[in-house]
């Protein structure tokens, strides 16, 4: 804990430091201890999405949110909220909307998660992620405020082309019609690294032990069909 502390102190340093050279953004924070303001971000601007913020409403803020129809051109781009406006005013907020859409007949389920209290926030690329964060979370309303984070791929997914099997892969296969069983990994995973390199031995439907209880009644007719979603 005081590890996170001590990191959260940093950060706030660097972060407010950085923010006076360019004027301060208002903000509602007043006497609020700087950490109690840095505690409220959740992940970093790095690899973050410019222009945008998610930001999670306090419980009795959000009814307020919910009651205000500050629209321009239709679309909304206010709070409602006095301290928490006169930041969206500064970066110039272009929309202000629910992140979780409004479920209908499940809308119950979405309130009692608290899904219902986090918005989205749109503005120019421009403006300094950094800054805004800090600024929002500086009002009493603001429970949390997310940096929206790219998410990167672990995997390339590259497609691994399966060669013929091999007279030793057939030999240990269960005595089934289809030569290319043993390349179904996805059944019975021997961790055979001439199907792909990273395969482990294991990750698998356990078929195999299925069968040995039961292969199907010849009479049933099973067809797979695969909408590539």
């Amino acid at each position: 804990m005081l590890k996170k502390r001590i990191m959260y102190g940093m950060m706030s340093a660097g972060l407010l430091l950085a923010s006076c050279t360019e004027g301060p953004l208002p903000t509602g924070a007043g006497d609020v201890p700087a950490e109690d303001v840095t505690s409220k971000l959740i992940f970093t601007s790095e690899h973050a999405v410019p222009g945008r913020l998610l930001v999670y409403f306090s419980e009795e803020a959000v009814r307020d949110v919910e009651s205000s129809a500050l629209t321009k051109s239709g679309v909304r781009t206010r709070s409602g909220l006095p301290d928490v406006d006169a930041v969206l005013e500064e970066i110039g907020a272009s929309s202000v909307h629910r992140l979780f859409p409004y479920a209908g007949k499940d809308e119950g389920r979405t309130r009692a998660a608290g899904l219902h209290r986090w918005y989205v926030l749109e503005f120019g690329d421009e403006v300094d992620l950094d800054r805004a964060a800090l600024a929002l979370a500086g009002c009493g309303e603001v429970s949390g405020v997310e940096f929206n984070r790219r998410l990167k791929r672990a995997d390339s997914f590259k497609a691994v082309r399966a060669g013929a099997p091999s007279a030793a892969q057939s030999a240990e296969s269960p005595a089934f019609n289809d030569p290319y069983l043993p390349s179904q990994w996805h059944y019975d995973n021997t961790g055979d690294t001439g199907i792909y390199p990273g395969i482990r031995a294991g990750a698998d439907a356990n078929c195999a032990a299925a069968w040995q209880l039961c292969t199907g009644d010849p009479r049933v007719v099973v067809a797979v069909v695969d909408d590539c979603v």
